[in-house]
């Protein structure tokens, strides 16, 4: 089962209707309803210049300013069209997953992927797109999936690293922001045994299957006064992170990398404000 991206969707959308800040590749929707089953059921994803513009097509990944600007989606310039999909019945819930593109685009002949890149998706029933009993009672709940697939992060946190970090505790839920996690859930904090400014986290989120799936991890801490945010995938591929300014280090719990060993690394770099 791969990693439901729905509850990182964007606020305030119509009913049977999901939004992304970012194009997604979806790989398959699962709809779950509160009453039987619709006899046919629809699926829209918002398209304009994919597949037609697609950055695979690009010579170096790796160096954005190599390809510079690239066409892309928005939430302006997209429409809404209907996907050629499969669907699989159980109980309450219907599974949705695409037929190969060249169902819908008959050029893409070297294309023909099972994902659609999107910023978002409409589930609707033929004849009932007017009904409030369909869009109100009947959905229950709508689940996304990605081509990324759901990994788990162990963290080890540790705080009054280089100077004393500012703060009581450290929090990973804040009354006035909502939850710690873009494309994470935290399911375990635990604190150390025998050292007490220092703690475990585990992470539920994605491996990105590529850079510009947009299904990179994020997770935000609170402390008294300031709050920071780190990316997972950063930490996958760059190690170790320390915010000098508020005495926090940050390593995933595999990397035996000591805080010590970790400014001897560091010794004699530069910042990038020191670069500039």
């Amino acid at each position: 089962m791969n990693f439901n991206i729905a509850p990182f969707s964007l606020p305030g959308c119509q009913p049977g209707e999901i939004r992304f800040e970012q194009p997604r590749d979806i790989t398959r929707v699962v709809v779950w309803f509160k009453k039987r089953l619709p006899d046919k059921i629809r699926l829209f994803y918002l398209q304009n210049r994919w597949p037609a513009k697609r950055f695979e097509l690009s010579r170096d990944l790796d160096d954005p300013c190599g390809f510079g600007w690239s066409a892309t989606d928005d939430w302006f310039n997209a429409r809404w069209r209907k996907a050629a999909i499969n669907i699989k019945k159980q109980h309450h819930t219907l599974e949705i997953t695409f037929k190969g593109l060249r169902r819908e685009f008959p050029e893409c002949k070297d294309y023909d992927v099972t994902f659609r890149r999107t910023l978002g998706l409409k589930v609707a029933v033929p004849g009932a797109e007017q009904s409030s009993e369909f869009t109100e009672l009947q959905i229950k709940s709508i689940e996304v999936f990605t081509r990324s697939e759901k990994t788990e992060t162990n963290l080890l946190v540790e705080l009054d690293a280089g100077k004393k970090t500012p703060t009581r505790a450290v929090a990973l839920t804040c009354p006035a922001e909502g939850g710690a996690g873009y494309n994470a859930i935290i399911r375990r904090m635990t604190n150390h045994k025998s050292r007490p400014r220092v703690f475990a986290v585990t992470v539920e989120h994605m491996q990105p299957v590529h850079q510009y799936s947009y299904d990179e991890g994020l997770i935000t801490f609170y402390l008294d006064r300031d709050s920071f945010t780190i990316s997972l995938d950063a930490l996958e591929k760059q190690g170790p992170i320390w915010f000098a300014e508020q005495g926090v280090y940050i390593t995933k719990a595999s990397d035996r990398t000591t805080f010590a060993d970790y400014l001897l690394r560091i010794k004699n770099l530069k910042t990038i404000g020191e670069q500039v």
